[in-house]
């Protein structure tokens, strides 16, 4: 009843390419997460990655305006 299992796992770890091939599928769906998260994050907080747009300001009244 040991044998099997104690078997695959000794196959799984001699097989390195399959693991570091699926690891590195991992790493770029959480790379990419990350972008995403980071990417909606940034437009949720309104921020301007554009250098010629100029920033928020307040006018006289002390509303927000957009230029």
């Amino acid at each position: 009843m040991c044998e099997p299992p104690t078997r695959e796992m000794v196959s799984l770890g001699s097989e390195p390419p399959p693991q570091s091939a699926s690891g590195v599928v991992a790493a770029v769906l959480v790379v990419g997460l990350l972008f995403v998260v980071v990417m909606g994050l940034a437009y949720f907080i309104d921020v301007d990655w554009s250098p010629h747009r100029q920033p928020h300001q307040f006018n006289s009244t002390g509303n927000w305006t957009t230029p």
